[in-house]
């Protein structure tokens, strides 16, 4: 569902594990907030530390992909062509940083769940091989 927290959820166990000195990746796939970057992008974080109200996490090396549309529903295919993309990208990385993988993956995504919008999230999840 739309407006109900997702994304404060996620800053909030994000801030949780930076503060007992873990190194998680936040995952943004909700484009029509984009957290990491621009509307309309998807983007991933690697977070080293707890974020402030001002300036948010810290913007270091974000890895970020141009969707160009604020909703999935305009181009199913390319959402999950990027989806797909980051999700290898951001195992590859964590695969090089020990700390990163044993610290996880928050993953924020758009509160689309009815009809295609359940088959986006189930494609999230088999992406990203999401167990937990």
């Amino acid at each position: 569902p739309t407006d109900v927290g997702k994304s404060t959820v996620c800053r909030i166990l994000l801030n949780y594990a930076v503060r007992m000195g873990r190194r998680p990746v936040y995952v943004d796939l909700d484009v029509g907030q984009g957290s990491i970057s621009v509307p309309g992008s998807l983007g991933a974080l690697l977070v080293e530390r707890h974020a402030s109200i001002e300036e948010g996490f810290s913007q270091n090396s974000p890895l970020v992909y141009h969707y160009g549309h604020t909703t999935p529903v305009h181009n199913l295919v390319l959402y999950n062509q990027l989806v797909s993309r980051i999700a290898d990208v951001v195992r590859s990385r964590l695969a090089a940083n020990k700390k990163a993988e044993a610290s996880g993956v928050v993953i924020n995504t758009c509160g689309w769940v009815r009809g295609e919008g359940y088959n986006q999230i189930k494609h999230i999840a088999q992406a990203f091989e999401v167990d937990v």
